[in-house]
């Protein structure tokens, strides 16, 4: 999925969007808010400091490499806009962990959700911000028929 910017201030390689948030509402005195515009990943053996640029997230997929003796790290590109001035969604995003690892994501509507052009976009967009914020990886062990699942 391609997210294109919307206007605002784009800040690339950020590690922690909370702790970003923070420092950018403490230095704009007021609540910050973003959005998502892409990711990498890295991963490194357990008590190396070399982190390599993982280009295929299926790597992932098997159990085997997920669960290795390996940390993974994403950095995020975002776009910095004042928390007021972010678009005002029909609906929002829940995640619910389940016992087997799988994460579940309900789409909650606030109002009547009807079709727009780019609703399939704000879904995944709010999707993975939500992830973010809640220190899910973005694209790993995702399921192959999420896309073909936001039926619109």
């Amino acid at each position: 999925m391609v997210f294109a910017s919307r206007g605002y201030k784009i800040f690339e390689k950020i590690e922690n969007i909370k702790a970003f948030l923070k420092e950018q509402s403490q230095i704009y005195q007021e609540e910050m808010d973003f959005y998502f515009l892409g990711f990498a990943t890295f991963c490194n053996r357990h008590g190396e400091n070399n982190f390599k640029k993982i280009h295929l997230l299926n790597l992932f997929d098997k159990d085997a490499n997920y669960i290795a003796k390996v940390d993974i790290k994403q950095i995020y590109r975002v776009e910095l806009c004042k928390k007021e001035e972010r678009e005002n969604l029909p609906f929002k995003v829940e995640l619910i962990p389940q016992a087997d690892t799988t994460l579940m994501a309900t789409l909650i509507p606030k109002v009547k959700v009807e079709y727009y052009g780019k609703l399939k976009v704000d879904i995944y967009q709010e999707l993975y911000r939500a992830m973010i914020l809640e220190g899910y990886f973005v694209g790993i062990r995702e399921s192959k028929q999420l896309e073909s699942q936001i039926v619109i």
